[in-house]
């Protein structure tokens, strides 16, 4: 087979709707929606199968959970949220070279404090943590992640958990992750601590807030510029139903103000396979985030390239349109995806 092929696909999904007799370019590494230009005088093969971009979970811990066998309800991307970077990046490496059915990103080790969380947690090794003192060693650590391949950075601002950066060190970490063109990821936890990062450059909160009622206005604040990752379950799976409750909250009031959600689960905490996980579909659907917009936040487009080295494919006769199917879907990847057209 030449190096791209073309094939057309009973059904494709375009950012928020389906479109039949989808023509899609395959190569090796990537699959993407093809223009008619450039497949007009193409052979199409046919592929029975509704495509979807690469449903990902956007939180993840690889260190401490596992990927799963690629069957059904498999997610065919995973951010990793933190992790020691060379693992991270060699695990990247390794499910690149095996043309593996889940494509693998990260944002390398956790930015925090001198004795900041997650550094005194037992489950989190050494080098996953880089502590900072000084806008030298902020502006050192955001270039250091980005030469090892990070997908975004990300920091940490636990006042409940032990010390959090200053304003001034939170603010010089987003100018730089910003001038690098990447976006910076906060794990906001304590009283004022969302509000803070929001106000110093942050475009990302790792969860849903969790710890206080987020009044009104920052809510509306946050939804014109900011995305949440979801995490809902990981408060049922803690038995935390108070957190529970007030992530709810938070998180319907945002996506009534039009705020950008993208599905994660924290896997690795309390969830030891990084799949499609059903409660957290349900609670997303309880914060009012319509079918519709659920898969636009399992394809995670505000985070990483709408397309990727894989697809998630769905049934061809796919008639039921609710949140049910998602975690029914199959990913593959591109190379694989030739393989079947023969």
């Amino acid at each position: 087979m030449s190096a791209t092929v073309y094939a057309r696909a009973a059904l494709g999904w375009m950012r928020n709707h389906w479109r039949e007799d989808m023509v899609y370019a395959i190569s090796d590494e990537r699959v993407r929606p093809a223009t008619e230009t450039e497949h007009a005088d193409q052979p199409i093969y046919e592929l029975d199968a509704a495509v979807l971009p690469p449903l990902t979970d956007a939180h993840a811990h690889l260190g401490l959970a596992r990927l799963p066998d690629s069957g059904p309800g498999s997610v065919a991307r995973v951010l990793d949220l933190g992790g020691a970077p060379r693992v991270v990046a060699t695990l990247a490496a390794d499910a690149r070279e095996a043309a593996c059915a889940t494509e693998l990103h990260f944002v390398g080790a956790f930015l925090t404090a001198p004795g900041g969380y997650p550094s005194d947690r037992s489950w989190a090794p050494a080098s996953a943590s880089i502590p900072l003192a000084t806008p030298d060693e902020a502006v050192a650590a955001v270039r250091g992640q980005h030469a090892v391949g990070a997908k975004a950075i990300k920091v940490t601002a636990n006042s409940m958990a032990g010390p959090v950066l200053s304003d001034a060190l939170l603010q010089t970490i987003a100018d730089e992750t910003h001038r690098r063109g990447l976006r910076l990821i906060a794990h906001a936890e304590g009283e004022g601590q969302a509000e803070r990062a929001h106000r110093h450059g942050v475009d990302v909160f790792a969860h849903t807030p969790w710890t206080h009622r987020l009044d009104d206005d920052t809510v509306q604040q946050m939804a014109a510029n900011m995305t949440w990752i979801s995490t809902l379950g990981m408060h049922s799976r803690g038995g935390a139903e108070h957190d529970l409750t007030v992530a709810l909250d938070n998180l319907t009031r945002f996506v009534q103000h039009g705020g950008t959600v993208v599905y994660g689960t924290d896997a690795g905490n309390g969830l030891d396979t990084v799949m499609i996980h059903q409660p957290e579909l349900d609670a997303l659907t309880d914060a009012g985030v319509s079918p519709a917009d659920l898969v636009h936040a399992l394809t995670a487009p505000s985070l990483l390239p709408r397309w990727g080295a894989t697809v998630s494919l769905a049934p061809s006769d796919l008639s039921d349109h609710n949140a049910a199917w998602l975690a029914h879907t199959t990913p593959v990847h591109a190379s694989h995806l030739k393989e079947r057209l023969r």
